[in-house]
């Protein structure tokens, strides 16, 4: 986890990365990331209140589900929507983007699991568990937002088993 602060053209901008706990289908570990999600939650809060924008970025190890990925997963948590501000605590007190709106669905995985245990890498074994969020004052100066599919997954890679998601910024908007 990390915690960070930058002023990019005099805007103060907290940057919050967290990596949650793992198997978005467990209900057992659902409950414990939503127990994450709200310690998090709490961070963002205090930030936005203390007039800073917020990116919050990582892999949370669940779905949205609003912005549904490649194979439109569903979550049975609700991680994402505590950590956009519509769950939770915090509920309405403020509002997180997932950038991933601005992708095609077809565009929409950042995470290869193996599913069916062949090496190789099939549009089944995808979807999107890492994710980028920010506050609106962020939202509107987005440019380009892309997940960079570069290489291929397969058994015994050296490469992650996650592709990153890039988020441009024009400050001057």
């Amino acid at each position: 986890h990390y915690i960070t602060e930058f002023i990019f053209n005099g805007h103060n901008v907290a940057l919050i990365a967290a990596h949650l706990l793992a198997i978005p289908t467990d209900s057992l570990r659902c409950a414990e990331r939503e127990a994450q999600a709200s310690v998090l939650q709490n961070v963002i809060f205090t930030y936005i209140n203390n007039g800073y924008e917020v990116i919050m970025l990582g892999d949370f190890n669940d779905y949205d589900g609003v912005v549904l990925d490649i194979n439109s997963h569903k979550p049975i948590s609700q991680v994402l929507e505590i950590l956009k501000g519509n769950a939770g605590p915090y509920a309405g007190k403020y509002n997180l983007s997932p950038v991933a709106s601005l992708v095609n669905q077809s565009e929409r995985y950042t995470d290869w699991w193996d599913e069916n245990y062949n090496c190789k890498e099939d549009k089944t074994d995808l979807s999107m568990i890492d994710h980028v969020l920010v506050s609106p004052g962020l939202f509107g100066k987005i440019s380009d937002v892309f997940m960079y599919h570069g290489y291929q997954q397969y058994c015994g890679t050296y490469s992650s088993d996650h592709w990153p998601v890039v988020v441009d910024f024009d400050f001057s908007k």
